[in-house]
């Protein structure tokens, strides 16, 4: 049985520091081409499950803001997980409300990563079938966060604003 998310400490997130070291490069190479990932995480989930689109507004310009400011502090935090636990229950939480479930945290993991891949292709940094793999362990475990958000006893600690 997996250990408790209540449990959860650094030491036994399966992440290593080779791995937190390529997906902090990896992401850097696309982070100025963030407003590009999110419309293609976007086009790629309303394709692969047009059924979706109505659980979002007709302009995902704030979603896609939000993904990405996500995203950035899960890549920011990959060596000190701890740090933003709280923040991403509360993210479940919230989706929780919206009717996420598991097997679209599973779906949202598969798309970002595709669209990952592919503005990183886009702007000729290195993409492997590593580095996918990689990513995907690293948003499987935040889904499996977000996921279980909302079974959690407690408030979770309500994380500062950042500002744009």
């Amino acid at each position: 049985m997996p250990t408790p998310l209540t449990e959860y400490k650094p030491a036994i997130i399966p992440i290593d520091l080779a791995t937190v070291s390529r997906l902090t490069v990896s992401f850097e190479h696309i982070r100025s081409h963030s407003d590009e990932l999110g419309m293609a995480f976007f086009r790629r989930l309303f394709e692969e499950v047009p059924t979706i689109r109505g659980l979002f507004p007709a302009d995902t310009a704030v979603q896609e803001r939000a993904l990405l400011e996500t995203l950035s502090m899960v890549v920011d935090h990959l060596n000190k997980p701890a740090e933003i636990l709280p923040a991403l229950r509360l993210l479940g939480k919230r989706h929780a409300g919206y009717g996420a479930t598991t097997a679209h945290y599973a779906l949202a993991c598969m798309v970002l990563v595709k669209s990952i891949g592919e503005i990183t292709t886009k702007v000729n940094a290195p993409w492997s079938l590593l580095l996918a793999s990689e990513w995907m362990t690293a948003l499987d475990l935040v889904a499996e966060i977000m996921a279980n958000g909302p079974e959690i006893k407690g408030e979770p600690t309500k994380i500062a604003e950042r500002t744009p």
